[in-house]
């Protein structure tokens, strides 16, 4: 009986490629239209989804007696994509409306990305972003810009909350230098950090940031001359969990380990809050903490041209890289305007850190289901392996597994899993 079946059914495939030649010339025509119109769907095809319990004798016997070759099956969306005659699909879906073993019969709806950006913002300081370029943001923007219930922790010098080109995107935070609510940068590098996370992109104004439309919440950390301590960061991530972020940039470092610092590290890990610090500046062969701990992600820095600098710390604890740019090709973003000047260079893993901690943004929000580590894993496994060391088993010790890539994270994040 079952030869019969598995006879039939091959009779009916050729006997539809014959009927059909033109099929899949038909299906790329429609999948490239240029808009999506309200019920476009792919031509030729149809998706069933089964009842739940259906068991594979069952289905492969009824799909004999629907008669059309499958194209396509998903068993946990208990799902198959048929092929039929192009204009004949709503028939089909009608006629198995009834059917005592389908859920559902529908169209194989088309959908289009969604661009809200220009290609080229009017940002007037974009030829300057050779950072953002460099790590195709833009491309990425064509798929997704980030949300306001993403939000991205900076923990630093603080940020100008009166800054125009960031301060839309801002949430309440909190000053452990000087034990109060008003996180104001008296140091700058905050300011900077936070540009290049979330500054808005074509709102005519200044620079870009990667995730133009996450929320970010300042947590001042370090004093007026960039420095904190390890108990002032660790209640800064304490902090930074209790009040929802998803997101823990950490553009700082020391050469020691704390089991205070460890431990605020470990209940992040805890409540799924993916946290990312610089790999630091020291041009040594071991990386800081707190990137040194295993679940940080600990990020190295690449120059304009996908090179590591030999300031940037490397050794195994290297996860990957960003643009972190070398003294005379520096990266630009917002400043304290308290400072006497809203946008200024600056060079380092910092900044370096600020790239990685946008693009998991984008990531989550592209595919909101993920656990932190799997972001984590996508933004390494979609990095290009540039710079002038080779890699072994995916990876060196200068650059980790490559410089990041925020589009081709995108990309994979918005793969089915199937």
């Amino acid at each position: 009986m079952a030869r019969s079946a598995q006879v039939l059914t091959t009779l009916l495939v050729l006997l539809f490629f014959i009927l059909s030649p033109a099929l899949s010339s038909s299906i790329v025509a429609r999948a490239q239209s240029a808009s999506a119109s309200e019920g476009e769907y792919a031509a030729g095809e149809v998706l069933i989804q089964w009842n739940k319990g259906v068991s594979d004798s069952r289905r492969q016997s009824a799909l004999v007696r629907i008669g059309h070759y499958v194209l396509t099956e998903i068993p946990r969306l208990r799902v198959s994509r048929l092929a039929v005659t192009p204009g004949q699909e709503l028939a089909l879906i009608q006629r198995l409306a009834d059917h005592p073993l389908i859920a559902t019969a529908e169209p194989n709806y088309i959908a289009h990305a969604s661009s809200v950006t220009p290609a080229y913002p009017d940002d007037p300081y974009w030829v300057k972003l050779w950072n953002i370029r460099r790590v195709e943001a833009d491309h990425a923007w064509e798929l997704s810009t980030g949300n306001s219930g993403l939000v991205v922790a900076i923990l630093d010098s603080g940020i100008d909350i009166n800054h125009s080109d960031i301060n839309s995107n801002l949430v309440p935070g909190f000053d452990f230098v000087n034990n109060d609510a008003d996180p104001a940068d008296d140091y700058g590098h905050g300011t900077h950090v936070a540009g290049t996370i979330a500054a808005r992109v074509g709102n005519g104004e200044g620079v870009s940031g990667i995730a133009p439309d996450v929320s970010i919440m300042p947590v001042k950390v370090l004093n007026d001359n960039g420095s904190g301590t390890y108990l002032q960061i660790a209640q800064g991530i304490l902090f930074a969990v209790d009040q929802g972020a998803d997101i823990v940039n950490l553009s700082l470092g020391g050469g020691s380990t704390s089991s205070s610092l460890s431990d605020a590290v470990d209940a992040a890990e805890a409540a799924g809050v993916l946290v990312v610090a610089s790999a630091g500046n020291q041009g040594t062969t071991t990386v800081n903490y707190p990137a040194r701990y295993e679940s940080v992600m600990a990020i190295a820095a690449t120059d304009h041209y996908d090179e590591w600098p030999t300031y940037s710390n490397r050794g195994p604890d290297v996860d990957m890289a960003a643009p972190g740019g070398i003294s005379v090709d520096q990266v630009w973003s917002t400043w304290p305007t308290t400072l006497g000047h809203n946008y200024d260079w600056e060079y380092g893993t910092s900044m370096s850190a600020a790239h990685v901690s946008a693009a998991a943004a984008l990531v989550w929000d592209v595919n909101p289901s993920l656990p932190h580590t799997e972001v984590a894993n996508i933004l390494k496994q979609t990095t290009d392996q540039v710079g002038q060391f080779s890699y072994y088993g995916g990876r060196n010790d200068y650059l980790g597994s490559g410089r990041l890539n925020v589009h081709s994270a995108l990309r994979e994040a918005m793969l089915p899993e199937l």
